[in-house]
């Protein structure tokens, strides 16, 4: 969809790094993730959580090692990034929503190179086309992106307390520790 439309614009364009700064997440060795925290985002997305986070904000993330190279993954804010992950960390972050959404419809698989053990660098795409629109022609757009990217986070986070529920109240059920036989409904 966002393809579709974007193809029908004239913006400019410029290259990746001159609208990001791109890094790599700092190294975390497993054994310091811990069962409670901030999440973790790996190459391929969450794997686990940590004491500390990296960046406030949600960033986009390109997988940088692996079969998953050039895919792009969010961030939740307050999290901390792995360096099997590039960090875009956009130098004017109103543009956040507009080029989520273009990077989501235009990943960076192309970019990636070796054949044994995948891998995108910082390198690899610094010179991305990327289109460069003035802000007040997709403020409009941004700010529905933005409030639709608000409700999906809060759901997700629903969803994780539901399915803690869930599986903390499930094996009390199934093991008759929990009876639900007197409940109406």
């Amino acid at each position: 969809m966002f393809d579709e439309n974007f193809s029908n614009n004239d913006y400019e364009f410029t290259t990746l790094d001159n609208v990001a700064t791109i890094k790599y997440g700092k190294g975390l060795p497993r054994k310091l993730l811990t069962s409670n925290g901030f999440p973790v985002f790996g190459g391929n997305g969450i794997i686990g959580k940590y004491t500390d986070f990296l960046y406030v904000e949600p960033q986009l993330l390109v997988s940088c090692r692996g079969a998953a190279s050039g895919n792009i993954i969010e961030s939740y804010p307050k999290s901390f990034v792995t360096n099997n992950s590039l960090v875009l960390e956009w130098k004017d972050y109103r543009y956040y929503e507009f080029y989520k959404q273009f990077l989501f419809a235009n990943p960076l698989f192309s970019y990636s190179t070796g054949s044994a053990q995948p891998q995108i660098t910082i390198d690899n795409i610094r010179d991305v086309p990327i289109p460069l629109p003035i802000f007040d022609d997709i403020s409009n757009l941004t700010a529905n992106l933005k409030s639709i990217s608000a409700l999906r986070y809060q759901k997700t986070v629903e969803n994780s307390k539901l399915a803690l529920l869930r599986d903390t109240l499930l094996p009390k059920l199934m093991s008759g520790e929990l009876d639900v036989s007197n409940i109406d409904i």
